[in-house]
């Protein structure tokens, strides 16, 4: 079995980890679920016994992602390790279809996990990042391509410390868009990365929660600025290269953070994007 080291980022979701549900077991001794002090008790409680985890005292997803490159540097001598969302589940590619993961035996979904996590392995030997892209962006693509070359991934991450270091990149230098940011700066060291094409992911979203009417509050607010100032941040770091807007028709009155979206000049990099032959 491959020994990839996987961590999954958990907040808010004690109850609800689906992505560790979509996990063979086999695999569980080499998982590690990453949450705030504040819910380990809770999750001790719920999660699969065999899973590890893995309490920290920081805040915000980038934040995160970069205490959990700090561990992984000091207690493993593989640099290659694997960074899930905790609300995903996967897909295969079967023929031009994709097939629920969660409707197959286990054999076969093992088989598939085994294939994904060798494959990811694989691909962090010569690339910084390697993940798996998101089923919205494989289904307008060719189905019999394996690999994209840099092209966007946010929610599967396969991260090489080691080359990410030598060229100097940050996962924790501004927060809603630092998967924009990371990626940004692969591409600004002349560097690229690649993402999975026969096996997919998808998140799963929770119930839809009641509509909270379009009054403004100050949390609301604060939560559009804080996006806004984010976006700012990585507009300095990458200039003439990043630009966000308001979303079109959407009432003033009712406007959330949601609404603020990023746009990237991709073709500013320079780097080949598509399809790479294997």
């Amino acid at each position: 079995m491959n020994n990839l080291k996987i961590y999954v980022l958990t907040y808010k979701r004690v109850d609800r980890q689906t992505t560790i549900g979509n996990i063979p077991e086999e695999f569980y001794p080499i998982l590690t679920v990453v949450c705030h002090k504040d819910e380990e008790d809770a999750l001790r409680q719920v999660l699969p016994a065999g899973v590890n985890l893995l309490p920290h005292e920081v805040v915000g997803g980038s934040a995160v992602r970069e205490f959990i490159l700090d561990h992984h540097r000091e207690n493993e001598a593989d640099p290659r390790f694997l960074m899930l969302d905790d609300d995903l589940a996967f897909n295969l590619r079967v023929g031009g279809q994709i097939v629920d993961l969660g409707k197959m035996d286990e054999g076969d979904r093992f088989e598939a996990f085994s294939d994904l996590f060798d494959a990811l392995n694989q691909a962090l030997a010569a690339y910084p990042l390697a993940g798996v892209l998101p089923q919205a962006f494989a289904n307008r693509r060719d189905p019999y391509v394996r690999w994209y070359i840099n092209t966007r991934m946010y929610a599967c991450w396969g991260v090489n410390v080691n080359l990410l270091d030598e060229a100097g990149i940050k996962f924790n230098r501004v927060t809603y868009a630092d998967d924009f940011d990371v990626q940004m700066q692969v591409l600004e060291a002349g560097l690229d990365f690649v993402g999975l094409n026969s096996m997919t992911i998808s998140e799963v979203k929770p119930p839809k929660s009641a509509n909270p009417g379009g009054e403004w509050t100050m949390d609301r607010l604060a939560g559009i600025e804080k996006k806004i100032d984010a976006y700012e941040r990585l507009r300095e770091l990458h200039p003439e290269k990043v630009t966000w807007h308001i979303k079109k028709g959407v009432d003033p009155d009712e406007i959330e953070a949601k609404d603020v979206k990023i746009r990237i000049n991709w073709k500013r990099f320079e780097r080949p994007r598509g399809p790479l032959e294997e």
